[in-house]
């Protein structure tokens, strides 16, 4: 009986240790990622306010359009903070592959090959909102030069009907 508990704490040891060099590298891989990620993204951030990014982002008035979504962060520290995910998110694929989890590997390239269709989206739904803008500009001031009562409806129903073509757009 002694033997049997003896063995099977042994072959637990043996287990444990096994795993232990790529645990360690595993942390390792994770640790200088960690350290590469911040690094990178204060220097871009950085950089970035050097060039003037802020200034040029505020005339274009995206400064603005983060500020109304509740983004605290100047866009040159929004740039900053994308790369850090970036860095991290290929930190964390490495560490997945380094650790041996097949599974786990093949769930995060299927959930990463399906980013760039949502940015593409995002970006096809922000062209959509400022084409439906523009146009809804446009088609108020011809309604109010010919006359046609009530232009801020028509400009109104002519925006929110574009807004929701790119929102179904945006679905798909």
């Amino acid at each position: 009986m002694d033997t049997f508990i003896l063995s099977s704490v042994r072959d637990m040891f043996t287990t444990v240790t096994g795993y232990l060099p790529t645990l360690l590298t595993v942390l390792g891989v994770l640790v200088v990622g960690l350290i590469t990620a911040r690094v990178t993204s204060k220097l871009v951030a950085r950089l970035f306010k050097e060039i003037y990014f802020d200034t040029v982002c505020h005339h274009l008035g995206l400064a603005g359009v983060l500020r109304k979504g509740g983004i605290k962060r100047t866009p040159s520290e929004v740039v900053g903070c994308l790369l850090y995910w970036v860095i991290m998110i290929m930190v964390l694929t490495t560490s997945v592959k380094v650790f041996g989890l097949t599974l786990a590997d093949d769930m995060l390239n299927r959930l990463f090959s399906y980013v760039p269709n949502v940015i593409g989206a995002v970006f096809v739904l922000i062209f959509g909102m400022i084409l439906g803008s523009f146009i809804s500009t446009v088609v108020r001031g011809v309604a109010s030069n010919t006359d046609i009562p009530r232009p801020d409806i028509m400009g109104m129903l002519t925006k929110y009907s574009i807004v929701i073509f790119e929102v179904t757009i945006f679905i798909h």
